[in-house]
Parts: C-alpha cells; structure tokens; sequence
C-alpha cells in the first residue's frame, strides 16, 4: 500500500516507527509518543556524527561537529530543483525500479548536515568533506593545529571559538550516549510476547519516571511554585539500564526489557542492616 502511496520505494517506506516528540519542542508540556510512517510526512532524522567541511577557504577552523541527516521524499519535493542529480545529490525513480548501487558509489554520496550547536545546515560531499566525529586521527591533527593556532596568540582564557567548538562536542557527545543508550534498550529481549506494553516498551522514555513509590507528597517538586523546575526534556527518575547492570553484576537478574519495566523502588531509612547489606553486596 504505501509503495503506491508514497514516494518511497524501499523497506523503510512502508515500515512503521515508534517516534518520540520531546517535551518543550513547539511549545509542547509532555512528551508525546506515536507510531508514524516517516515517508507519510516531511521530515528528517539525524544519523551520524561526523566533522564537517563547511568552508573549505578556512583551513581546520572549517571543520566543524555535525550529524548527517536521512530526508523523507516529501520534505525535499519543495527543495528538489534545487539538488543536481548529475552530482547524486537527488536520485529519481520510478516506482518499483531499483537504484543502481554501483553508479551511485561513483558519484560520491551527499546528506544535508545541521552543525551542532547552530541552526545552520549545508549540504556534504560525504567522501571529501567529512570525517566520523570520533576518528582519532582527524582529531590529533585537528586538535594539534588549534593548540598551535592558540600558543600564537596572547589572548587571555578561551575565545569564544573555542567555546562554541567546546559546545559543540559536548552535543555530539551527549547524542552518541543517547544513541548507546536506545541501541541497547532495544537490544534487550523481550521474553513475554504478551506483555501490555509489547508495542512501546521498545522506548525505555516510554516508561513511566523510576521514582519511590512511598515518596511524600511533601517531597514532590510540582507542588512547589517556589522551587525552580527542571526543563521538560531533562528525564525524571533512576536509570533503569544503570540498575539493571549493577543488580546483574552480583545477582542472576535476567537484562530484559521485562526486568526493566517491571523495576520499582522505595525509600528505606538508613539503618544497620540495609548498610550492612550494601557492605557485602560491595564484597562480592
């Protein structure tokens, strides 16, 4: 159906998604969960990150943290007048007709790519004008050229250069965390085909907040206008991933995503044997 519906014509045309809309996004108070075929809208999911080449008249300072971006047909009908096809920065087809794989790895591939830490985006020849974010050696290189750029200069504290690149790769650092993160939530098995949650427990933010049960009303943060509020994006609760290794390390706890839905906790006061319990958990 959605071969003849839509643009798209291969797997990830007609498959469906789990998509998480984060709070505080388009004035949104909760975050919102939905399954969606992605080729029926116009969007653009972030991939990879990479160190891009955005002005090549810049030397190293022209590379900066980025993360490639995979298109839906829809989003780039409006731009798509735009993109040279002889350079393979847009491919057309018709529908059930295979691309030719071979002639487009000669071409060289292309992705739009938004900069980390701006609202900025450019469009990347992937084999010459971009690295992995993580690649040791650009690194050496790229990192030795800005500390002899900087011993040139009798500038006091950072410039504000190296503060944005700073914030830069802390964006691409805290995205590649959260890419581990869902890669191996999903990894996990879910051994209760029937399960009620079967159809989201796959997105572990899903879940509701890991969080005492017996906490007092006093305790809780919303009831007090005074206290100031986390933003809406920031998660609540205990890490259940986090819990789940500690508890397998000493204990035979099955790393499932039925042990991580079904994880509660509680407050205890601190006597005696509970710290004596953490003692010999410690030993072992």
């Amino acid at each position: 159906f959605a071969e003849d519906a839509f643009y798209g014509n291969t797997d990830i045309s007609d498959c469906e998604f789990y998509v998480r809309f984060l709070a505080g996004k388009n004035d949104r108070k909760k975050t919102m969960h939905a399954w969606i075929i992605l080729e029926e809208h116009s969007l653009a999911v972030g991939i990879s990150l990479i160190w891009g080449e955005f002005v090549r008249s810049k030397g190293i300072n022209a590379w900066k943290p980025a993360q490639t971006l995979l298109r839906t047909s829809l989003e780039l009908v409006p731009v798509c007048h735009l993109l040279n096809e002889q350079l393979n920065q847009i491919s057309f087809t018709t529908v059930g007709e295979t691309p030719n794989e071979e002639s487009l790895e000669k071409k060289g591939r292309w992705a739009l790519t938004k900069q980390l830490g701006h609202e900025s985006y450019s469009l990347l020849e992937l084999a010459n004008e971009s690295v992995d974010v993580f690649s040791e050696g650009f690194s050496r290189h790229f990192f030795h050229g800005k500390n002899s750029t900087s011993a040139n200069t009798k500038e006091r504290g950072k410039s504000e250069t190296a503060r944005v690149l700073d914030l830069s790769m802390a964006l691409a650092f805290a995205e590649s965390e959260e890419q581990r993160r869902v890669r191996e939530w999903y990894s996990m098995p879910l051994q209760n085909a029937a399960h009620k949650q079967a159809l989201t427990i796959m997105d572990e933010s899903a879940l509701p907040p890991l969080e005492p049960s017996n906490k007092k009303d006093t305790d809780k943060e919303d009831e007090n206008p005074h206290r100031p509020q986390l933003c809406p994006s920031i998660e609540r609760g205990l890490d259940r991933q986090l819990i789940m290794k500690l508890l397998g390390r000493n204990e035979h706890v099955e790393q499932s995503l039925d042990t991580g839905a079904s994880l509660t906790c509680e407050l205890v006061g601190c006597s005696p044997a509970v710290i004596s319990q953490f003692r010999e958990a410690g030993k072992k």
